[in-house]
């Protein structure tokens, strides 16, 4: 997808999507998508069994939905949205599971080496910094302010923006990462 200079590329072929993303002309984000899950405690293997189950594009954003289901009911919506006119991107799994099922969840969003990310100490606001770019990242289902307890974390990580959560049966962890200018 393209638009003026913000340009969204996803590979579902394999066992985890590859991602690359540029901002204003600028990558952000490059390889592999990952993600990892606990289902009770126990690692759920990932086979690639990617469904596109959604796609649709018009004047105001991009939206791509993944979807992969396992045998054993455990369902996962991987989504990406990418605004036309106000320069963000939503990147979100909806992990679906039996009732009372303890899920513990890993996503990674891969930046490239010459980003650097820079985390906020009041918030768990992480702001992203490459050659002529800047941009902001937002855990949306964690609370903002870092005094306040939360199922879960948001930081950058072996080059990779990397969110945790824990939920219990589902859960939806979804990622704002915004470069417009005017909200610098």
């Amino acid at each position: 997808w393209s638009i003026d200079s913000d340009v969204a590329l996803v590979a579902h072929h394999r066992e985890k999507p590859m991602l690359d993303l540029t901002a204003m002309g600028h990558p952000l984000f490059s390889g592999l998508w990952d993600i990892e899950l606990q289902l009770d405690g126990d690692p759920v293997e990932f086979d690639a069994g990617w469904n596109c189950s959604c796609w649709y594009s018009d004047n105001d954003a991009d939206y791509l939905e993944l979807e992969l289901e396992f045998d054993d009911g455990l369902k996962i919506d991987r989504q990406l949205l990418l605004s036309r006119k106000v320069h963000f991107v939503l990147f979100a799994d909806v992990i679906s599971a039996h009732e009372g099922v303890k899920i513990d969840y890993v996503s990674r969003l891969p930046l490239l080496a010459e980003v650097s990310a820079e985390h906020d100490v009041a918030t768990r606001e992480c702001r992203l910094k490459g050659k002529g770019l800047h941009a902001r990242a937002f855990p949306l289902a964690l609370p903002d302010d870092r005094v306040l307890s939360a199922a879960g974390e948001f930081q950058e990580k072996e080059g990779c923006l990397q969110l945790k959560q824990v939920g219990q049966g589902g859960l939806y962890a979804p990622v704002i990462v915004d470069w417009a200018p005017q909200r610098r």
